[in-house]
């Protein structure tokens, strides 16, 4: 009688996969494990919170950045500094697409708040690799806004001219970030960094009466506001009599300008720290941002006008490690995620 095959004591591989592969470490520095963002927050806060000057932190990508950045709102106090996130453009380098105008919003609010900022007031930007390494506009064309209060007579032709000078898009019905609709007695309009549209409401002479959220699906009216503030919609100002009939010219935003600029500039004495791996990623995202431009110079273009190339609008490599000269890793030594039951559950009774 042939004896039973002995009972196996490991895990199964799947491809390169072990379902379980010993225990979970304790340091979690290295890649891929990554600590938990609300741990990444309580450690910037402990080590920074009552520091002076500025900050700039790096998350391996632009979701960690996100709810770093959700943490430290939650931990900030009240005299706390400002938590800022510059988010990346939401569409792959030399697309023929346009990256949205939330996109594009929300990063020229982080640098009107860089640039405007006052002298006491601390600002810490959380971002990404993918982020960092894009130029922005220069300072100087950065801190266009329009205002609009209870109370105040509203200049349509002011608003139509910044509205048209700063991307957005007229439309009947408001749904997307960076559309305007001036109607008769109400003005809708969906700032690109808010988080919803708001409705205007005018008296015959157009005095504003109210400014109110609203629901974009239901047309429900919410909370009303004493003052809105509408930032611009592009990174590219459009100057007057110019015709935007080419998809994606944005990514030609160095022949806007006389020069490009970057985050870094905006925060040149900011102190700086990153999660581990970030040179590693930096390589990536510029050997991605190369073959990008290597496949669109090799397809031609359907509007006539040659890629420019990967200087014009990203940081060489180089230019981002010289700014991330004075940078360290931030450490969670001794952090641990949170238990994995799906490891454990594995790693227990032999599997048959």
């Amino acid at each position: 009688m042939s004896s039973s095959p002995p009972a196996q004591t490991t895990a199964p591989i799947i491809g390169e996969l072990s379902l379980a592969d010993g225990p979970i470490p304790t340091d979690i520095t290295d890649a891929p494990r990554k600590a938990p963002p609300a741990a990444v927050a309580a450690r910037l806060m402990a080590e920074f919170a009552d520091g002076a000057g500025d900050l700039i932190f790096l998350a391996t990508n632009e979701r960690r950045a996100d709810e770093i950045a959700s943490a430290l709102g939650a931990l900030r106090s009240a005299a706390g500094p400002d938590i800022l996130v510059l988010p990346p453009w939401d569409c792959l380098p030399y697309d023929r697409a346009a990256p949205s105008r939330e996109s594009m919003g929300r990063r020229m609010a982080v640098l009107a708040a860089l640039k405007d900022a006052a002298v006491d007031q601390r600002r810490w930007v959380v971002t990404s690799p993918d982020a960092a390494i894009q130029r922005t506009p220069p300072r100087e064309a950065v801190g266009e806004v329009f205002h609009l209060r209870v109370g105040d007579a509203l200049d349509r032709a002011a608003l139509e001219t910044f509205a048209r000078s700063w991307g957005y898009v007229t439309d009947d019905r408001i749904d997307e970030a960076g559309e305007i609709a001036l109607m008769g007695e109400v003005v809708d309009v969906y700032p690109p960094a808010a988080s919803g549209p708001f409705r205007i409401s005018l008296s015959e002479d157009d005095v504003i009466l109210t400014i109110k959220g609203f629901d974009a699906v239901s047309q429900r009216s919410g909370e009303e506001v004493p003052s809105l503030r509408l930032d611009p919609a592009n990174e590219r100002l459009v100057v007057e009599d110019e015709v935007m009939d080419t998809a994606g010219l944005e990514h030609r935003l160095s022949e806007r300008y006389d020069g490009l600029s970057s985050l870094f500039e905006f925060l040149p004495s900011g102190t700086i720290r990153h999660e581990a791996g970030l040179d590693t990623r930096i390589a990536r995202i510029a050997s991605q941002i190369a073959e990008a431009f290597e496949a669109r110079r090799a397809f031609g273009d359907t509007d006539g006008l040659r890629p420019l190339p990967p200087k014009s609008l990203y940081l060489t490599p180089e230019e981002m490690m010289a700014n991330l000269s004075r940078a360290e890793v931030l450490s969670v030594q001794g952090v641990t995620p949170a238990p994995n039951f799906a490891r454990e559950k594995a790693s227990g009774p032999a599997l048959r």
